[in-house]
């Protein structure tokens, strides 16, 4: 699974080389991670993360919890729920 974090709206990443105005909301980023609970994948990246372009750090957050969130589908799958 890649995650390109410019499919999110800059509102809430604008660490991005290819900002795009419209897109996701971090809510709905994290809930399309989240809703595939149950696939079995064997691997998982975060890409297009440019903490320079934010000084805020909003994208390396949103970035950082994404990856933990896919960690999670990981360890759920290990432990069998």
């Amino acid at each position: 699974i890649s995650f390109d974090i410019d499919v999110v709206d800059p509102a809430f990443a604008p660490g991005t080389g290819t900002p795009e105005p419209g897109g996701l909301s971090a809510h709905e980023a994290l809930a399309i991670v989240r809703a595939l609970r149950g696939i079995d994948f064997v691997g998982f990246d975060v890409v297009e993360v440019i903490p320079a372009y934010d000084p805020s750090d909003l994208t390396s957050f949103l970035a950082a919890n994404l990856a933990y969130e896919m960690l999670s589908l990981v360890a759920l799958r290990r432990l069998g729920r």
